[in-house]
């Protein structure tokens, strides 16, 4: 085992006695990853606790669950929903309006967005991955300093308003104020851009920063892809082989030896040859035969997980499976149904199964010819 990843939990995260702080016991060399779904889902739940955003999913949660436990209501909501084909048809396929789920970071976004529209009536690796987060934080530090974006959105929410005749408002400012926002502003654009948007944006982009672009051990290696050789210095160099010296296991001199031919393998490449810029380029064109530390240390850094959303996905198949009825079968039947179940995108050649299970042994009926 070269590397773990469970969910932010305690019990499992825990570097006093967490399960990865265990197995860590064991085995020092398994890298414990946070998986980063749950991450992200943490760093919105942080953010939506700001006072203004946690009012807002609140209220949005007491009216869907007006409509979801009443019969009635939800009668009348369908009956509202098929006489105005512009919502109907912006909700796709739900007839519902959708909960708000505490554990799936992408439930909030979905809720918001089905609430809206009825309001009238797992290829990546874990380094694209953490690429991805700085991506997203820049984005949001953008969009925060420009201000159409915001007028954009107020502008929705006018719109919005207006069918309702609500006009844009904002709460009265007093002098000294502890208990809600107080920020001083001539017009109510000015006062939700300053009490709400900019303060959820910077919390937002401040959680994201502080739990998701964070180096994780053995990251380096990322430098061994040809396309960044030219970051990777002697330093750098001497990490990569502290953290994986163990799978490697040739010495720190021998290791610069290799990496110094690898340089000049990508130096007198031909122009019309692509520089890989990933690692699973890389570890398709690192001969293990004469490149072995850095193939081992491309794959090793291959196996960091991005997420464990697909055991758990499993874990919640399991019910399902593994009925009363079929409370005696082998593990390798068990695993094999949950294979079939949980990837059903996955296309099967019937005819090879057909052939497979008619040469397994003799039987009274002929299946193939």
């Amino acid at each position: 085992m070269c590397v773990q990843g469970y969910d932010g939990a305690s019990v499992m995260s825990g570097h006093v006695s967490g399960v990865q702080t265990r197995i860590r016991q064991v085995n020092p060399n398994a890298v414990y990853v946070n998986c980063q779904p749950h991450v992200l889902n943490l760093c919105i739940i942080h953010a939506s606790k700001l006072p203004l955003v946690r009012n807002i999913m609140d209220t949005m949660q007491e009216v869907t669950l007006a409509f979801k436990f009443s019969a009635k209501r939800l009668l009348v909501f369908k009956e509202q929903l098929g006489d105005n084909p512009v919502a109907r048809e912006e909700m796709g396929r739900r007839s519902k309006l959708k909960l708000l789920c505490e554990t799936r970071w992408a439930s909030r976004a979905d809720c918001l967005s089905v609430f809206i529209d009825t309001f009238k009536s797992p290829n990546l690796d874990l380094i694209q991955a953490s690429e991805e987060a700085k991506t997203c934080s820049s984005v949001l530090n953008a969009e925060k300093n420009d201000d159409a974006v915001w007028e954009a959105l107020m502008e929705k929410a006018i719109e919005i308003a207006s069918d309702y005749g609500i006009d844009p408002s904002s709460p009265r400012t007093a002098g000294r104020q502890q208990h809600r926002n107080n920020v001083p502003a001539n017009i109510p654009s000015a006062y939700w851009k300053m009490a709400m948007y900019l303060p959820f944006l910077d919390h937002l982009v401040a959680e994201i920063n502080e739990k998701l672009v964070v180096p994780v051990p053995g990251f380096q290696a990322q430098l061994l892809i040809p396309g960044k050789l030219g970051q990777l210095t002697a330093e750098k160099l001497k990490s990569i082989h502290e953290h994986y010296s163990v799978d490697m296991a040739i010495d720190l001199e021998e290791f610069k030896l290799e990496v110094n031919r690898w340089r000049h393998r990508w130096s007198i490449r031909e122009p019309t040859d692509p520089l890989p810029q990933r690692l699973v380029e890389t570890l398709d064109v690192a001969n293990p035969a004469f490149y072995p530390a850095i193939y081992v240390a491309v794959k090793t850094l291959l196996t960091y997980p991005v997420s464990a959303c697909a055991a758990e996905c499993s874990f919640s198949s399991m019910k399902r499976l593994k009925t009363p009825l079929r409370n005696t079968m082998t593990d390798d039947r068990l695993s094999s149904l949950a294979i079939l179940h949980i990837h059903k995108e996955k296309e099967i050649n019937v005819e090879s199964v057909l052939d497979q299970f008619a040469q397994h042994k003799e039987r009274c009926l002929t299946l193939c010819l």
